[in-house]
């Protein structure tokens, strides 16, 4: 055999009982007990010191539950093909979560990306940011109801139970009550009005204190109302100032005499 050859099968020994050493000494694989990985002391039956890779991870049943693995527990990745928008981590309705994210350690903040080497950007909400408030960074966009105060949100959007502090509020309108002046609309006369209000004992088109105390009100619908009578008032008026006007003229002609 040549010099060179000799030479190479030495070297190659010598790695090959140097990897096998490396790795006794830095795992642990005993026929009963915990395993080791990148550690001879395993605090549990399966101890890796470093980053591991793997597919899906189910957990098996415990307890009254078969001990077999299902998705009825655990934490996985979806079993489907590896296609955008790719497999989602799944926790199952089963395991459920918690989550403690103390705002003293810096809580919990979710992203909707990620940057180089892995940072994450475009926060999307925080919990537990400095304070113990939620925040959310952009729009809070929610499919059903939202409750404040309640659980009972009927049929709105959003139910309060309490008062709401606001420096303005902007109520959107499909019409307005600029009719009153048109040529064609016909308001009651005060006789009308004096009678309606003394049998109903509220304006015609205002609802009733009855009815708010049981229904509430539409605050843009009560505002359009109240600038309808506003608006019929100032026609009644611009009425009367004509009348007396004339009775003004006429009492002028009469003391000439």
């Amino acid at each position: 055999m040549h010099t060179i050859q000799k030479v190479a099968i030495i070297l190659l020994t010598t790695i090959f009982g140097a990897t096998i050493a490396n790795a006794q000494v830095t795992n642990t694989f005993p026929a009963n007990g915990s395993v080791g990985i990148g550690t001879t002391s395993p605090g549990a039956l399966l101890d890796v010191n470093g980053a591991t890779q793997t597919g899906i991870l189910l957990f098996k049943g415990v307890g009254g539950n078969s001990n077999t693995a299902h998705y009825d527990y655990g934490i996985y990745q979806e079993p489907v093909d590896w296609a955008f928008p790719f497999p989602k981590l799944v926790i199952n309705y089963h395991t459920g979560i918690k989550m403690v994210g103390y705002y003293g350690y810096g809580g919990m903040k979710f992203y909707t990306g990620v940057g180089a080497q892995g940072v994450p950007t475009g926060l999307a909400f925080s919990i537990g940011d400095g304070d113990n408030h939620v925040r959310v960074a952009h729009s809070l966009l929610v499919s059903e109801s939202i409750g404040i105060g309640t659980s009972n949100t009927g049929a709105y959007a959003l139910a309060v139970e309490g008062t709401i502090g606001a420096r303005k509020v902007r109520v959107t309108q499909a019409a307005w009550a600029d009719y009153v002046f048109e040529p064609a609309y016909k308001f009651p006369s005060i006789a009308e009005v004096e009678r309606y209000v003394k049998q109903h004992k509220h304006l015609p088109g205002i609802p009733s204190e009855k009815d708010v105390t049981e229904n509430g009100i539409d605050v843009g619908e009560m505002n359009k109302m109240l600038l309808q009578k506003i608006e019929e008032q100032m026609l009644y008026i611009i009425e009367l100032n004509k009348k007396v006007d004339s009775l003004t003229i006429q009492v002028k002609e009469i003391t000439k005499k």
